[in-house]
């Protein structure tokens, strides 16, 4: 790897760690232990969070790395970096502003992104492609489990739940 290759991936992990923490684990704890009775016990999520950032960080550099041009590349660069914007916004409006509402439609908008991106990742092809899938596709999964969390957090939040 020559100093390019080193500086972008020093973007890609700041651009995926970037907030991370942000919300005090006793507050993200209280939060979901109250809602579902399938949401996992609260140390899960600082576990699974640890594991999925380095893995989204890996994945949109491999795809960068690969440069194999084209508009797979772009849009899927562009989804995988819109993503990454999006998952930081979700925390302040879920746990800061207590809009499970809200929260739910980001991540919609992340759901359909990591559906851009896996795809993309898939049509650039190449061993960096296909390794940038599978290390996001795990993200996906993860997002897709929050989103049944967060409806159910909605339904409650419309049934006069305070939040």
């Amino acid at each position: 790897m020559d100093a390019t290759d080193w500086a972008a991936l020093v973007a890609f992990a700041a651009w995926t760690f970037l907030g991370l923490g942000a919300v005090p684990a006793a507050t993200a704890r209280a939060q979901y232990t109250r809602r579902w009775a399938l949401a996992p016990p609260a140390w899960v999520f600082p576990v699974a969070w640890g594991v999925l950032y380095p893995l989204v960080a890996a994945a949109g550099f491999l795809l960068w790395h690969g440069r194999a041009g084209g508009w797979p590349y772009h849009l899927g660069l562009a989804a995988w970096a819109a993503n990454a914007g999006l998952n930081k916004l979700w925390t302040p409006l879920y746990f800061g502003a207590r809009r499970p509402d809200a929260a739910l439609a980001c991540l919609a908008a992340m759901q359909a992104l990591a559906a851009a991106a896996l795809v993309c990742m898939a049509l650039a092809g190449g061993w960096q492609g296909w390794t940038a899938l599978g290390l996001y596709a795990p993200y996906a999964l993860w997002c897709a489990f929050a989103s049944a969390l967060n409806v159910r957090a909605v339904v409650d939040f419309w049934n006069g739940d305070p939040f």
